[in-house]
């Protein structure tokens, strides 16, 4: 008899502990998501920025084809800059701070993703007008890229005049000849630039489209600075902000990713302190990103979801924090964008 009472409580053992199992889960779960509301200290919060540069361009497509390269559009949507080169020289490039994310909050949910702002929503704005009158835009390109080469041509008559008149070892002789060879790479690729541009421009399908490229610079273990590409996941103009992912999916450095709550992260009433975490400067023109390092920075809110953080010590992409250390939201032009506004999984910046 014993043995079989033996065997019956063991039954009842095993019954009760897979009855158990999914209360035990369901507080494992509770338990984790209650601990990604706990305050982030300032360390960690300096290690939620990362910066990211961006570099851009047009590109200029013909059935399917890229035939040009455009580094910018005027206001009155004129192609600045053509090139059949589509080389990283012509890219217009710039830092901007971004945070690391977990797209779950309850759980380790990073793979090196991270969100920035989207600082290009006027420029796409431009593409699409430019797009509604592509054979304004190809006559004008044409025109520039011929009056170009007519001044490339007389330069370069110009440069062989004074090299056939003097020789080698007259002062400047050099520099001229150097300038000849500048010339005639350039008159090369504007003869190679117009030339597809003619070509292609009775195609029936005609398009401009923005061309970007991310790149991560960060610092690993030893102290060494690193960088590595990223791939964008939002499209573009979707929304203010921008889903990027390092091209290794994983969380480069000592990285510390933020977990977005919809709920119970409201941002401060008016008037209350709040810390930004970025890189001091990194939108301005000629910022050096070499042994680059976040900080904080305080300021306070002012209602409406805007702070009075100084642009210069807050870039857009920066995350912001309370006093306390709790994660509210991502500056965009002086606003937080909270949590709620992502989507939960951050599905509104997914496709």
């Amino acid at each position: 008899m014993k043995p079989m009472k033996r065997l019956i409580n063991q039954n009842k053992i095993i019954k009760i502990t897979l009855q158990s199992l999914p209360i035990l889960l369901v507080a494992i779960v509770f338990v984790i998501y209650a601990l990604s509301f706990l305050p982030y200290s300032e360390k960690e919060m300096k290690e939620s920025a990362a910066l990211v540069e961006c570099k851009q361009c047009i590109e200029l497509k013909a059935d399917g084809h890229a035939i040009a390269w455009i580094r910018c559009l005027t206001d009155s949507l004129t192609a600045n800059s053509i090139s059949a080169v589509g080389d990283t020289t012509l890219m217009n490039s710039g830092y901007t701070t971004a945070c690391w994310v977990n797209r779950y909050p309850f759980w380790p949910s990073c793979q090196g993703r991270m969100i920035t702002a989207d600082a290009s929503q006027a420029l796409y704005q431009k593409v699409d007008n430019a797009n509604q009158n592509i054979p304004h835009l190809m006559n004008n390109a044409i025109c520039q890229l011929e009056n170009k080469l007519k001044r490339l041509q007389q330069k370069s008559e110009e440069v062989h005049y004074y090299l056939s008149v003097h020789n080698v070892s007259d002062v400047g002789y050099n520099t001229i000849a150097a300038l000849e060879d500048q010339l005639q790479v350039k008159t090369k690729e504007t003869e190679k630039a117009l030339k597809a541009l003619e070509k292609s421009k009775n195609s029936k399908h005609i398009k401009l489209a923005v061309v970007q490229r991310y790149t991560l610079f960060y610092t690993d273990s030893a102290g060494k600075q690193c960088h590595i590409a990223c791939n964008r996941l939002t499209p573009q103009g979707k929304s203010a902000c921008c889903l990027l992912q390092t091209a290794s999916k994983a969380t480069e450095g000592n990285a510390q990713a933020l977990s977005l709550h919809k709920c119970f992260t409201a941002l401060p009433a008016s008037g209350k302190p709040l810390l930004s975490a970025s890189f001091v400067g990194c939108q301005q023109y000629g910022y050096n990103a070499t042994k680059a390092q976040a900080d904080l920075f305080e300021g306070k809110t002012e209602g409406h979801g805007r702070h009075n953080i100084p642009p210069l010590l807050c870039p857009d992409g920066s995350p912001l924090f309370t006093k306390s250390g709790h994660f509210v939201g991502i500056n965009i032009k002086g606003n937080a964008i909270e949590a709620s506004q992502l989507g939960f999984g951050l599905k509104e910046l997914l496709p």
